[in-house]
């Protein structure tokens, strides 16, 4: 069952009279999809051992830079 939270949504109280459980929840549901934008589409994961994962984020500390921007300049040096 997909999670739902209710506080967000708001109809009309009619329509939460009208309307039963399974129909509420699929018409939340709809309304959800038909908002939903496709932010992760280009998200990877890494992972790494403790000793690298201490000397990147040691370097983005250093050079006040995020470790999402360190591994995006990184790629991007490697494929260029």
């Amino acid at each position: 069952m997909p999670q739902t939270n209710f506080t967000t949504e708001i109809l009309p109280q009619k329509s939460r009279t009208e309307l039963s459980g399974a129909e509420f929840l699929k018409k939340l549901q709809k309304k959800r999809e038909a908002s939903k934008k496709d932010w992760n589409r280009n998200v990877f994961t890494v992972r790494t051992n403790d000793d690298i994962s201490s000397m990147i984020k040691e370097y983005c500390q250093i050079n006040n830079i995020s470790p999402n921007r360190f591994l995006n300049d990184l790629l991007n040096s490697y494929f260029k």
